[in-house]
């Protein structure tokens, strides 16, 4: 019963990993035929899939700073895996922002260039933006979130973006007019190991 139950096991890991490979593999089809546009093979993309993805009650800027992940999707999953989450994208750049980039209603995924890997996450006309006046304040993102680890300021002295750092991932909050309005996550950066001489 027990080499069954790993039988069962492996070839459940191995119908997801050739299911994700698939995928990938079309996708990798696509680019080599036609590396310059925006991809919109229908085995690929859905241009029907219009809805917005996200919702007040899907965004945790907490949640986002902790484990890199918005609602379903995370830093580090495959192709595969956010098109099951979100569906097909309703397009896909092959080199966009440094790898391939899954355009949705309100945000985009961005892959590794060499694999097939969430890389980044862009998120972009959320609820929480539709009324630039009710997006969070300065103040009230350093409130809930803390100091962050940088700042970035505009030429008039003005934040314009905060940095966080943290082992899910980079989140980066763009400001205008000291309000939230675009929010950037990206994968963590392995750390630089320098080699002293004695």
């Amino acid at each position: 019963m027990h080499r069954l139950y790993i039988v069962v096991v492996a070839l459940s890991c191995w119908s997801s990993y050739a299911a994700d490979q698939d995928f990938y593999l079309r996708f990798l089809a696509a680019v080599q035929a036609d590396s310059k546009h925006i991809i919109k093979r229908p085995s690929l993309v859905d241009t029907n899939n219009l809805a917005p993805k996200l919702t007040h009650a899907t965004i945790s800027l907490e949640g986002l700073k902790a484990n890199g992940e918005v609602g379903s999707i995370r830093l580090g999953m495959t192709m595969e895996q956010v098109a099951a989450c979100w569906g097909k994208p309703t397009g896909i750049w092959p080199n966009c922002y440094g790898g391939p980039r899954f355009m949705f209603k309100d945000a985009d995924v961005i892959f590794a260039g060499s694999s097939n890997c969430v890389e980044r996450i862009f998120l972009r006309k959320l609820p929480l933006f539709e009324n630039p006046a009710a997006a969070p304040t300065l103040n009230e993102l350093t409130g809930l979130l803390g100091q962050p680890e940088s700042r970035e300021h505009a030429y008039d002295g003005s934040v314009n973006e905060l940095i966080y750092e943290a082992p899910g991932g980079k989140l980066m909050l763009e400001l205008s007019s000291e309000r939230l309005s675009f929010i950037r996550l990206e994968r963590p950066r392995p750390p630089i190991v320098q080699k002293y001489q004695e």
